[in-house]
């Protein structure tokens, strides 16, 4: 115990020594900068000791924006009662299966039951690629206009295709 006790006050020299040169080396950063009063004056309202510091950065923290905070959880709130509410009333298996030209649902409507496969019969051509590449979708967007539903997906161009 004893020991011990000898230690302490040596520990706190050496963090009193630590801080001074701390302080001397920050002098020494501002040495040729003239500081206006106000500049002095920010700079001791921001001085903090380590004794502040030993439990993190800032230990008084609270929210800023009170009115926001309610806002972002009600948006929240709000955007997990849409999807439970689309989720229980709506279709979402609807979402992944691929939709043709004529608004039927491939291998999902009787008509198309046994058709489950969506296909394009034409591929964009290298001027559509440098129009997709310059953000225009137009002309692509008319290539969704030639979808159909097939029974299975051709392998070669010399493929015949079983469509609805």
């Amino acid at each position: 115990m004893g020991g011990s006790s000898s230690k302490e006050p040596e520990r706190e020299k050496e963090s009193k020594g630590e801080d001074a040169d701390r302080l001397e080396a920050e002098n020494d950063k501002h040495k040729g900068v003239k500081l206006t009063k106000k500049d002095r004056e920010d700079m001791e309202k921001f001085k903090v000791n380590n004794a502040e510091l030993e439990e993190g950065p800032i230990s008084n923290r609270k929210c800023t924006d009170c009115l926001f905070a309610f806002v972002f959880v009600a948006a929240i709130v709000a955007m997990f009662a849409a999807a439970i509410y689309g989720w229980s009333s709506g279709k979402p298996d609807q979402l992944l299966i691929g939709w043709d030209s004529d608004q039927n649902g491939c291998g999902f409507s009787t008509a198309t039951k046994d058709y489950p496969y969506l296909y394009w019969p034409q591929m964009p051509d290298a001027n559509m690629i440098k129009q997709i590449e310059g953000g225009d979708y137009t002309e692509v967007t008319k290539l969704l206009n030639y979808g159909t539903c097939v029974k299975t997906c051709p392998v070669s161009s010399d493929d015949p295709v079983e469509c609805v």
